[in-house]
């Protein structure tokens, strides 16, 4: 049996990107389980800010997600 192709490694490293992105999208909290914040932080810009940054992540690894899918 022939050993593994250049197309095999390169299907391989694919599903460990996925992989990874997945599970870096499911830490942050992306789809059913969202990141939650305290509504009575004392600093309400803040929060805001932060759940802004991490809609932009969740959105660009979706990106990444959607290419490597």
């Amino acid at each position: 049996m022939p050993g593994p192709t250049a197309l095999d490694n390169l299907r391989t490293q694919l599903e460990d990107e996925r992989v990874s992105l997945q599970h870096q999208l499911d830490e942050l909290g992306a789809g059913e389980k969202a990141l939650s914040f305290d509504e009575n932080f004392a600093d309400s810009g803040q929060v805001a800010a932060e759940q802004g940054e991490n809609r932009m992540l969740v959105a660009s690894l979706s990106d990444q997600l959607t290419d490597v899918e």
